[in-house]
């Protein structure tokens, strides 16, 4: 059964025949309606990897790699053969090269505020961000406050003191102090920044039936700000919630893990399961999306925070369970139209497995090789340019 590519294609075709024309900065027109939602049983029907047109795995989890490491540079996602971040750095540096009058001087030169002089291909300014660490620094970026800067430094402020004379002497989990902060208008104390991702598994830990177990992406000034972040975040709310398993279904964990002591696990109580280590809950993923391309990007964004649940699960030792994803303005670009009619010619496969290697393990010290992807029998890849 793979429920989640049906609702998906369904979601499509709804786009596809329903969808209201609309034009937006990137000038290519869409169609679009106005909200969706799609459920996601990880529990039961496998990974969301879309079948009906192969998925770049490797991109899925670096990208989230890149964003767990608070990484705002696209170095290690080029170096690591994922590109899709590259558009939004490389139109920054092509503008501002046309705004340089001498454009004869060598890229390389040791004067990095001249440090982009000529225009290169994309596929060029790729590979100098790959070999050039200044380059890469000055012109990698998608931003301070581009997603991994939001998850794991995001800014507070405290403008009681004009001159930012006082700093609080007890922070919340995860924050840090750092009072710097200057604006055309005067002093703003910039307290410092918190760390929401190690907020969340430290909440999941001590209070995991919380219903403020959440992270957030956008910033009402930072995100609109284009020096601060050069896409801002499309998928801008994220929330953890448990559920407790009933004795039952430890039970039935329990036989799974060592089918040997059957009969002696039916003899136990919800104290004997939590001594001898069997899950206690439930973990379940809800993201919203300001913006969601449907035929480029949702695919992505489901497995993307799919993954992110079963690594939070695997290192809580809790059991994954339901991702939904909800989004306003849910739309198809124009130009992959003909990929979505040939798209909802195919049917749908079983969807594949993950396998964590590496029980337990921290997120923040997960690894490529500690992911894997088992059963995957996509239909073949339908290409499509993304719209910047």
């Amino acid at each position: 059964m793979n429920s989640y590519e049906e609702q998906y294609l369904d979601l499509l075709t709804d786009i596809y025949n329903g969808g209201v024309l609309s034009n937006n900065r990137t000038g290519i027109n869409t169609r679009k309606i106005w909200g969706a939602q799609i459920h996601v049983d990880l529990l039961h029907e496998g990974f969301p990897l879309l079948t009906t047109k192969k998925m770049h795995w490797k991109s899925v989890v670096h990208e989230l790699l890149w964003m767990i490491k608070g990484d705002t540079n696209i170095q290690y996602l080029l170096k690591n053969g994922v590109t899709f971040w590259t558009e939004w750095p490389y139109q920054k540096y092509l503008n501002h090269c046309k705004t340089l009058t001498d454009p004869d001087y060598d890229v390389h030169i040791e004067d990095l505020e001249k440090n982009c002089v000529r225009e290169m291909t994309q596929k060029e300014f790729e590979q100098e961000i790959i070999n050039n660490d200044e380059f890469a620094k000055k012109w990698g970026s998608i931003g301070r406050y581009g997603y991994g800067g939001m998850w794991r430094n995001f800014p507070f402020y405290d403008n009681s003191d004009p001159h930012c004379n006082k700093v609080p002497t007890t922070t919340t989990i995860g924050a840090k102090l750092d009072c710097h902060y200057e604006t055309s208008s005067g002093y703003a104390c910039e307290v410092g920044h918190v760390d929401q991702l190690a907020d969340v598994i430290d909440s999941l830990k001590v209070n995991p039936d919380s219903r403020r177990i959440i992270i957030t992406a956008w910033h009402p000034y930072h995100s609109n700000n284009r020096e601060d972040a050069l896409l801002p975040a499309c998928h801008n709310y994220i929330q953890f919630g448990t559920e407790e398993l009933t004795w039952h279904e430890r039970l039935e964990i329990a036989r799974e893990k060592d089918s040997r002591n059957e009969n002696m696990y039916n003899k136990y109580s919800d104290e004997d399961f939590d001594r001898t280590g069997i899950p206690k809950y439930r973990l379940n993923c809800y993201f919203n999306m300001r913006s969601s391309d449907t035929f480029l990007g949702l695919p992505f964004n489901c497995a993307f925070y799919a993954l992110f649940t079963h690594l939070i699960a695997n290192q809580l030792n809790m059991i994954p369970s339901q991702l939904v994803y909800t989004a306003a303005d849910v739309h198809l670009y124009e130009n992959h139209l003909e990929q979505v009619k040939l798209q909802l010619t195919r049917q749908p496969r079983d969807l594949p497995k993950l396998n964590i290697k590496t029980l337990g393990k921290s997120i923040f010290d997960i690894k490529f090789e500690d992911i894997e992807i088992i059963d995957y029998n996509p239909h073949p890849a339908i290409k499509g340019e993304v719209a910047v």
